[in-house]
């Protein structure tokens, strides 16, 4: 199969860079190693891992409409040294000729066809800010854990309309001693209540690749499959097939009362330099006194306190806690950290704008 088409450069490298996120280091498959190439109205570009699929798209002049595969890898670094502003492409027989400008570089390539094809998901029903999306993917992916399966998922969650008129989409992560949970106001078609467990590394890599400020993306699942659709391509991933964990009572223990704000980046600068004292352990404390907060660390030799102004007025109260635990909350902060708390044996909450966060102090104070 014939197949022939002309791109700018840039376009064309930045359609390879986006596709090629879903491509796996170690493959199940040789197929798999290898992107699906094709033209015809426009460039796309498809890569898969077998659990998740990404294809990107781009524009291009096309000659001769087809589809070929090459591997997904070497296209990558090829198209890091294109030195002229557009770029040729032409596949026939076995061979994929690439040139730009004096430059040329042959791949083997294979017939498109031979390509697996992944049976259609269903129809999007939710549609969200794609920038919002990958926010709320990077702020909850750190608190997914590591097994059983259902933990290294990203629980989306549906919720009932808001006065708006508007949906709401809840993205949860927990390992079981820390909980995230980000909360999206999106278009709904329906107040039908939802649930779908994307894994972690899914979701990692379609934050790369969603549109910046002003594209939107549309959200889908079934059983078995989400899909993800937004300005220049798609992301369709299998689902986590297991029950999940209740974290609604988590979030009903957080007190109801005003919390206490600090200094997000202040916090984090404290909270870093005790890490250093603390060594492989990560054990802090964060002792919470008038208007202030103590954050200190002693271990082998090593001790370190700093002091972050906060709005606290109760009883002196000091939590144990891991400084990596503390540290992707804050992550997900905007410029304060609102701090609520009852008992130091009971979760800590923290939260800010649509993230809560949540920790579960350690106890061998």
């Amino acid at each position: 199969m014939t197949l022939s088409f002309t791109a700018k450069t840039e376009d064309f490298a930045n359609t390879i860079a986006a596709a090629a996120n879903a491509l796996p280091a170690r493959a199940q498959q040789d197929i798999y190693h290898r992107m699906l190439l094709s033209a015809d109205e426009d460039l796309r570009i498809l890569a898969s891992d077998g659990e998740m699929r990404l294809e990107a798209r781009g524009e291009c002049s096309t000659e001769d409409k087809g589809s070929c595969t090459i591997p997904g890898k070497l296209l990558s670094d090829i198209s890091k040294y294109f030195s002229a502003d557009e770029v040729h492409v032409r596949h026939e027989g076995s061979e994929l000729l690439i040139t730009s400008g004096r430059s040329k570089f042959s791949i083997a390539a294979g017939d498109g066809d031979e390509y697996p094809v992944w049976e259609m998901p269903a129809p999007p029903f939710l549609r969200v800010s794609g920038e919002e999306l990958a926010a709320a993917f990077r702020a909850a992916v750190p608190a997914a854990g590591e097994h059983p399966p259902c933990l290294t998922a990203i629980c989306l969650e549906t919720a009932l309309r808001l006065p708006s008129g508007n949906g709401v989409l809840n993205l949860v992560t927990t390992d079981r001693n820390r909980m995230a949970v980000v909360t999206l106001e999106c278009e709904s078609q329906d107040e039908i209540t939802s649930r779908a467990l994307l894994p972690a590394g899914a979701a990692t890599r379609l934050a790369r690749v969603l549109p910046p400020a002003g594209g939107e993306a549309s959200i889908g699942w079934n059983e078995g499959i989400l899909s993800v659709t937004y300005g220049k391509g798609e992301m369709m991933t299998r689902l986590i097939a297991e029950p999940y964990p209740g974290w609604r009572r988590i979030l009903d223990k957080e007190p109801g009362h005003p919390g206490i704000t600090c200094d997000t980046k202040e916090m984090t600068r404290a909270v870093r330099m005790a890490q250093l004292a603390a060594g492989q352990d990560n054990k802090i404390s964060w002792a919470f006194g008038k208007d202030e907060i103590a954050v200190r660390a002693d271990r082998e030799g090593r001790e370190c306190t700093e002091y972050v102004p906060c709005s606290y007025e109760g009883e002196p109260v000091t939590f144990l806690l891991d400084a990596r635990y503390i540290l992707d909350g804050l992550a997900g902060m905007g410029e304060t950290a609102e701090l609520r708390f009852t008992q130091p044996e009971n979760p800590l909450f923290l939260r800010s704008g649509n993230f809560r966060y949540s920790v579960q102090p350690r106890r061998e104070l």
